[in-house]
């Protein structure tokens, strides 16, 4: 039995607003439930918050594919300038003692650096997580002048 009018032979929208909305508040499961079918053609942020997703449940590799993905589409072709992140969002999201945050449904269009920035902080989470120690330090070298340090406990 499903819902009145569940068309099962369309595929469901995925609904980026109410996935970040769910991974802000920390319902994992509930932003998993309406990602779990996000591919590589769907927005970047939709892939940004799946790999937390992936991340939070242990399942790396996938992870690591997913912010893969959401890097490239962020970062080639896109001039990345310096910005001055002090107080800006990032900052206060990837702070060293809490869980990753997920990225907003709509990135702000004003300044692609700061999703790049996002997004290189992701890939560098992502690969400590699944053990590639020397390529997370290499992609996260240029997060230092931002006093940003990416850092996986997830196993501990």
């Amino acid at each position: 039995m499903g819902f009145i009018g569940n068309d099962h032979s369309r595929p469901a929208v995925v609904d980026g607003y109410s996935a970040y909305a769910a991974l802000a508040s920390g319902d994992v499961a509930g932003a998993w439930f309406l990602l779990q079918n996000v591919g590589e053609s769907d927005p970047a942020p939709c892939r940004y918050n799946k790999a937390l997703c992936l991340l939070a449940a242990g399942r790396y590799e996938e992870s690591l594919q997913m912010s893969r993905s959401v890097f490239r589409s962020l970062t080639e072709g896109v001039p990345q300038k310096p910005f001055d992140p002090t107080g800006d969002v990032l900052v206060k999201a990837s702070g060293r003692d809490g869980p990753p945050r997920p990225m907003p449904a709509s990135l702000p269009s004003c300044n692609p650096t700061y999703a790049g920035v996002q997004a290189r902080w992701l890939l560098a989470v992502c690969l400590l997580a699944a053990g590639y120690k020397e390529e997370a330090a290499s992609v996260s070298s240029p997060l230092e002048r931002y006093s940003i340090k990416p850092v996986w406990n997830g196993d501990e």
